[in-house]
């Protein structure tokens, strides 16, 4: 019996090869969509979920509320803070104190006392642990143990690390790296390959003793130190057996009140646990890759992947309904012979499930085929793999069934349910212009997403275009950027010289940070002697006096202190000095400030107001100031026509001051992208949704649009004989779908414009959503609609009558 619904099936899929086609394509474009967003979702979602009891593993967050209430998250807490919480509460659970991220330069040894010419700069590839931070997290080791962590100047690389820096990993256990030209480490253990979904960067693991012997080279403050918190120096925890949440965070409430009161620090500082499975989601605390992905833009890709499955599934409906009459008289013939409503419907679902499964073979191949373009549209690691993921299996049997049940159950109800009397009578149940169908209904809903997937593509082309071309009030073209070593600031004035020689370089400076960065060192100050400080921080930059010239940032009031001058002076933006009660430039010129604890400082200039982060934030009030210490970084200005060239002359100078550094540098235009990475990877994803929404849409409509000229071939042979031209013709065939299409806009342009409006808030500088965008979104979707069914349409106008009209 299940044999014979197979071969009927099969030849039947045969005999409606056009239309069968047209399914197999949607659909398998739709799996391939629904395969691609499910392994990529599925992956961000297993971060760190692989560690024993995750649900008992926990960051120790600090909550700083200041006196006018602003409130400010960090991962960071005072490694005094630190140092007696684990002192005073053991019986809470284990502590993992943790030191991240690190970025060394390591240099390969010969032997503990002998460099090597290998050098490698690796950025946010380590952290300082402890042997209790392999007790609580699953990370294997290949080689050695976690108790080696108990000694100072000990690390543990990778296998992949290790294979870099010794050839292999076996030959790693007891050999040496320099790190930044100072420590000597010696390797003490190897990890297996590091899971790729994990948070924690473990190429290199130094030993936690390392920093406890040296805490201001490996991080900023001494261990005795409460006032200064770092968001480097991050605390973990795992609850003890017979401790809860709540406890825990009870504890800490009541310790941080106790620790704080009495130290003169008049903002509100607590703590608090929060899971580790919120890590990969917090924007707000970042995590040790730096890379965040908010769940409501998993909730809504996934959301894209079910609309484009259900598009998929509508079109089969559409054609599966459409082309019912052609099959009236088999119903008719098998329901006389004596065949039952059930077994019509198994029929018919079979021959649907033979079409999904065609489907989902082009939709694997499609989705292997597309990997690559997964991987670089959502910045995933470069081993990673579609089909190494376990739950992909089982995901395809339950997509393969759904899309069965869902294409399949209404053309199988709707075709078992007919009489042999109206089978043979050839009852035109399925009439295209018998008012509003259930065909049409669907074939709105269709449209209705790609217009909201056309909207949003067209607003988030059109908001990074103009961040792209804004004037954000500095010089981005051009500047080259690397870093140096303060430790070897004595040879600055060497490096500058020699740069200063290279023609195409027009200016440097050094300084410690760029206008616009996700950087945020903040002081608490006081403004012109007032009794007490500002109830906000002010951000922090420091620079030398070439800073302003180098990028293009313009001067309202006052001078630049020169670069010899000994008295200590600042520069304030105009942010500044409106959040001070809106001084003019003039005015302020000559006023002092009190950063912190320390003296009172006169403002030796004002320099206008530029994007101090990236177009998402406010500008912060900015105070720029000299200290040697802090210039760890390099920007040159440069105007070239061949910027490699340029470069590689800027390479050789700085390995010419400072040969024991690896030069690693980069345009700072490309740092000003990373600020948008997220939005351009929306867009792209939009545009890719899009464009596979309209090409399934318009299969769609290739078919109905065949079917439909089939259906009326007589009455178009009629009315060509009775005078009607091709135009008369093509507006008889294309008008409903014009109708449709302008119903599926009442749908999709208020969904879009809802949800594009939310994208926006999320910028400070925006664009407004204008009547241009909603235009050109029917525009090109008209334009799409009539190009889908244009063929057929003008392949029934230039049908010669006689054809159309002879008798079969």
């Amino acid at each position: 019996m299940i044999k014979n619904y197979f071969k009927i099936a099969w030849r039947n899929l045969q005999k409606n090869k056009g239309y069968n086609l047209i399914n197999i394509l949607g659909l398998g474009l739709g799996v391939a969509t629904a395969i691609l967003i499910f392994a990529y979702v599925s992956f961000e979602k297993s971060f760190d979920n692989f560690h024993k009891d995750p649900e008992r593993i926990f960051r120790i967050v600090k909550e700083t509320t200041t006196k006018s209430g602003v409130v400010d998250l960090t991962t960071g807490s005072s490694l005094a803070y630190q140092k007696t919480l684990m002192e005073q509460h053991p019986e809470l659970g284990k502590f993992i104190p943790i030191y991240g991220i690190v970025g060394p330069q390591v240099t390969i040894m010969k032997n503990a006392t002998q460099d090597s010419p290998e050098k490698y700069i690796e950025e946010d590839d380590g952290i300082c642990a402890g042997p209790e931070f392999f007790e609580v997290f699953n990370f294997p080791w290949l080689i050695g143990n976690p108790k080696s962590l108990n000694e100072p100047n000990v690390v543990v690389l990778s296998k992949d690390f290790a294979n870099k820096y010794f050839g292999s990993y076996e030959k790693a256990l007891g050999q040496y790296i320099k790190v930044n030209n100072t420590d000597i480490i010696r390797v003490v253990g190897v990890l297996e390959d590091v899971p790729l979904n994990t948070d924690f960067a473990l190429n290199l693991v130094f030993s936690y003793e390392t920093k406890r012997k040296n805490p201001v080279k490996w991080g900023y403050a001494e261990f005795d130190n409460w006032n200064s918190t770092s968001s480097n120096d991050h605390m973990y925890f795992q609850l003890a057996e017979n401790q809860t949440k709540e406890k825990v965070n009870n504890a800490l409430a009541a310790f941080s009140k106790e620790v704080y009161e009495g130290r003169g620090d008049k903002d509100e500082n607590k703590h608090f646990l929060k899971e580790i499975s919120t890590m990969h989601f917090d924007a707000e605390l970042d995590n040790f890759k730096g890379k965040v992905v908010s769940k409501s833009k998993l909730s809504g890709i996934s959301l894209i992947g079910l609309l484009i499955i259900l598009m998929a599934c509508f079109n089969f409906i559409n054609i599966s309904t459409a082309i019912i009459n052609n099959r009236m008289k088999e119903v008719g013939v098998r329901k006389t012979l004596g065949s039952l409503k059930s077994q019509l419907s198994a029929q018919f679902l079979i021959e649907t499930f033979l079409v999904a499964g065609l489907s989902l073979i082009l939709g694997v191949i499609v989705a292997s085929v597309c990997q690559h373009w997964l991987t670089e549209l959502f910045d995933l690691p470069k081993d990673f793999s579609l089909f190494s993921n376990k739950l992909l299996l089982p995901f395809s049997i339950i997509l393969l069934i759904a899309i069965s049940l869902l294409s399949g159950l209404y053309p199988s109800f709707v075709m078992s349910n007919f009489s042999p009397l109206e089978a043979f009578r050839q009852v035109n149940t399925s009439s295209w212009r018998a008012g509003f169908s259930f065909r049409k209904g669907l074939i709105i809903f269709q449209f209705a997403i790609a217009i909201f997937l056309i909207f949003s593509t067209l607003i988030n082309i059109g908001q990074l275009k103009m961040l792209n071309t804004k004037d954000l009030g500095y010089i981005k073209e051009g500047v080259y950027i690397f870093n140096v070593d303060t430790d070897l600031s004595n040879r600055y004035e060497s490096l500058k010289s020699m740069l200063s020689n290279i023609p195409e370089v027009k200016s440097l400076s050094f300084n410690s940070d760029n206008p616009s960065s996700t950087n945020n060192w903040q002081s608490n100050f006081a403004y012109d002697h007032r009794a007490e400080d500002e109830g906000y921080n002010v951000s922090l930059k420091f620079s030398d006096a070439e800073y302003f010239e180098t990028y293009g940032l313009k001067i309202l009031a006052g001078t630049i202190p020169p670069n010899t001058d000994t008295v200590r002076r600042f520069i304030v933006n105009e942010t500044f000095l409106k959040k001070a009660g809106n001084i003019s430039p003039k005015d302020a010129v000559g006023k002092e400030v009190r950063l912190g604890g320390n003296d009172w400082t006169p403002i030796a200039a004002v320099v206008k107001d530029f994007q101090t982060a990236s177009a998402k934030e406010e500008n912060n009030p900015l105070i720029f100031s000299r200290k040697s210490s802090f210039l760890w970084q390099c920007s040159i200005k440069i105007q070239s026509q061949n910027l490699q060239a340029t470069v590689a002359k800027i390479k050789a100078a700085h390995d010419t001051v400072f040969p024991e550094f690896a030069f690693n540098g980069d345009f700072y235009e490309e740092t000003i992208k990373n600020f948008y990475k997220a939005d351009n990877q929306l867009g792209l994803m939009y545009k890719s949704a899009s464009i596979i929404a309209i090409i399934i849409a318009c299969l769609g409509l290739i078919g109905m649009a065949a079917f439909m000229a089939e259906q009326r071939k007589k009455e178009i042979g009629i009315r060509k004989v009775m005078g009607a031209n091709i135009g008369n013709i093509l507006q008889l065939l294309s008008k409903d779908f014009v109708v449709l299409v302008l119903i599926s806009t009442l749908i999709g342009f208020p969904t879009a414009w809802y949800f594009s409006k939310e994208w926006l808030q999320s910028f400070v500088l925006r664009i407004d959503i204008t009547w241009v965008y909603f235009g050109l979104t029917l525009l090109l979707t008209m334009m799409i609609a009539m190009a889908s069914v244009s063929y057929h349409a003008l392949k029934s106008a230039l049908m010669n009558p006689v054809k159309s009209l002879k008798s079969e």
